[in-house]
């Protein structure tokens, strides 16, 4: 192990000490195989890794772990296709994310020039940065190559008919989302775009504030979704 990843080890066990919380070995093994991972991982791929030396060990107590080196600052956590992906830190180093909303592909760089602009913005405002990042989402080469394009829901046209292809919100709002009958797959035809995002699904019309337009990915939809003729009536 190296040296930054035994300075991040000691401070998650030092930090759990002081809140009071026991260490287990079981916890210690899950930093470990998150520490020597040289990429995102998910919490099955951790548990796997665990596994040989814990074979007991529950999802939810990898899930837990993770999320304690998440609020330690330890790790950072990613929505990327409906699941979550894990990083540890990179003590004195920074890179930024290209994700592909159709096969999860994440791939790092990084940019000075960025950067500086960054600082340079902080500066002029009297900000105190700590920390960033930045996610940009959108088609890897491979996926975009003869592809479908598609486009945020706030970008839609009134009219147009298009068909969910991924949620980038947590849990609670692709929750939210399904209780509206707003899943994957679903097409469904935009009534209006000004103010509000409302659309016509199944015959039944969903509003839709625009921040959270904004967090659904669509296409043009295909086929017709059967509600076509009623949508125009009305």
């Amino acid at each position: 192990m190296s040296g930054k990843h035994a300075l991040l080890r000691r401070q998650f066990r030092e930090a759990l000490l002081s809140m009071d919380q026991v260490v287990l070995p079981e916890d210690l093994a899950i930093v470990d195989a998150v520490l020597a991972c040289d990429r995102h991982c998910t919490v099955e791929e951790v548990r796997e890794e665990v596994a040989a030396r814990y074979p007991n060990l529950s999802t939810t107590h990898v899930r837990r772990t993770l999320g304690l080196l998440c609020d330690l600052g330890i790790a950072t956590k990613m929505d990327v296709g409906g699941r979550a992906v894990y990083e540890h830190i990179h003590l004195g180093e920074h890179h930024d994310h290209f994700i592909c909303l159709r096969c999860g592909k994440i791939q790092e760089f990084t940019d000075d020039q960025i950067e500086e602009r960054q600082l340079q913005w902080a500066r002029r405002l009297g900000f105190h940065p700590l920390f960033h990042r930045l996610e940009i989402r959108g088609l890897c080469a491979e996926c975009a190559r003869g592809k479908t394009p598609v486009k945020t829901l706030s970008d839609a046209r009134p009219g147009e008919t298009v068909c969910i292809r991924e949620l980038l919100g947590g849990h609670g709002f692709c929750m939210r989302l399904t209780e509206m009958g707003l899943n994957r797959g679903v097409c469904a035809r935009v009534v209006q775009v000004a103010g509000q995002i409302v659309l016509d699904v199944r015959g039944s019309r969903v509003g839709l504030g625009r921040g959270m337009a904004e967090k659904i990915i669509v296409s043009a939809a295909e086929e017709p979704t059967g509600n076509d003729e009623q949508a125009e009536k009305s």
